[in-house]
């Protein structure tokens, strides 16, 4: 070429191979595979939903089978099932994948329980299970979809509302098989902290009303009240008002255990006393309806422990919300606008 001419293939674009469409000049493909943002951390935490239902699910078969302390901790699991599921939910943009996950959580849940010998009962116990994990799923996903902005409490409460409604569902459907007349479906441990609980509130309504202690001491508040307002009693000298008092207290504690018909201390504590009489009133009517009790007793207990649920479902929504300002201010997570101005969450 001559000096001066200015060569007219120098701006041109490497020649590429049509075949094999590599760069002649750097033989290197030119095609490679791009995962999207978070596809590592998405399987890792539909990797976590599976191992928490599963460590969710043996906890509480354990627990009814060897009873202690162990409902806590599967109380415990199962709320940060909860927690961990509503943030893949927040964060799966398919509905399909989400479907399996939530499939996948019911059968490894269920496993435990198909030692029962009941595998029809134990498959539609999960089915129930799963069609209100998938309900909240749904209902979630459509407030996602339809809001400009991204509600979080809104799609929370869809979310957690129905998985605390298909947990216990699926823990007093299971508890069924392994009912007994021995074991009431609360250990008496476990219902003395509830006990405790209630006596607790109950106090605070009626400061003069002792249940926490023994026998004795909740017919002496009761007799107490009885007399507090009555004006000739607290003329009389001491010594009168004492026998008034003793003779009073024992008509209260024969009246007490007429009615409950059951045997008991005087100083045993009213944690036990209100326990064995429970048990005796479940014992009773199990013999007088038989499995029409069982039925009647699953209902009972079901909306006992959904009542408690509202409780958790106030404590995990703060709790969720607190985690997600987290993620998006370590910038694990973040918000995009779509062009159809619409916020939604991804992966960063």
């Amino acid at each position: 070429m001559q000096p001066g001419l200015i060569n007219p293939n120098r701006n041109l674009p490497p020649r590429q191979n049509p075949a094999t469409n590599e760069n002649l000049i750097k033989p290197l493909s030119a095609e490679h595979v791009v995962r999207p943002p978070g596809f590592w951390s998405g399987l890792i935490v539909d990797l976590m939903v599976i191992l928490l239902a599963c460590w969710s699910g043996y906890l509480y078969y354990k627990y009814l089978t060897i009873g202690g302390n162990l409902l806590v901790y599967a109380i415990a699991a199962s709320s940060l099932l909860l927690v961990v599921s509503l943030f893949d939910t927040l964060l799966t943009k398919s509905f399909t994948r989400r479907i399996v996950i939530v499939v996948a959580e019911v059968v490894v849940m269920s496993l435990w329980f198909m030692t029962s010998g009941m595998m029809s009962f134990v498959l539609a116990v999960a089915g129930a299970t799963a069609f209100f994990m998938l309900w909240g799923e749904l209902q979630s996903r459509r407030e996602m979809e339809n809001g400009l902005e991204v509600q979080f409490f809104k799609i929370a409460r869809y979310q957690l509302n129905k998985g605390i409604t298909a947990l216990v569902l699926f823990g007093v459907l299971s508890y069924l098989p392994l009912y007994s007349q021995e074991k009431i479906f609360l250990p008496e441990n476990v219902f003395s902290s509830v006990y405790g609980w209630a006596a607790s509130v109950v106090k605070g309504m009626y400061p003069e009303l002792e249940l926490t202690g023994d026998f004795n001491n909740f017919i002496g508040s009761i007799t107490d009240l009885k007399v507090k307002t009555n004006y000739d009693f607290a003329g009389l000298p001491d010594d009168a008002q004492k026998l008034i008092l003793q003779e009073m207290n024992a008509q209260t504690i024969k009246a007490i255990k007429d009615r409950i018909n059951i045997d008991f201390s005087e100083n045993q504590p009213m944690h036990q006393i209100f326990y064995n009489y429970l048990k005796g009133v479940v014992k009773n009517w199990e013999g007088k309806f038989g499995e029409k009790f069982l039925a009647a007793w699953a209902v009972v207990v079901f909306f006992i422990m959904r009542s408690f649920g509202f409780v958790l479902y106030i404590i995990l929504s703060i709790v969720s919300f607190f985690i997600y300002q987290i993620l998006l201010a370590t910038n694990f997570i973040h918000i995009v606008g779509e062009s159809r101005v619409h916020e939604k969450l991804e992966y960063s």
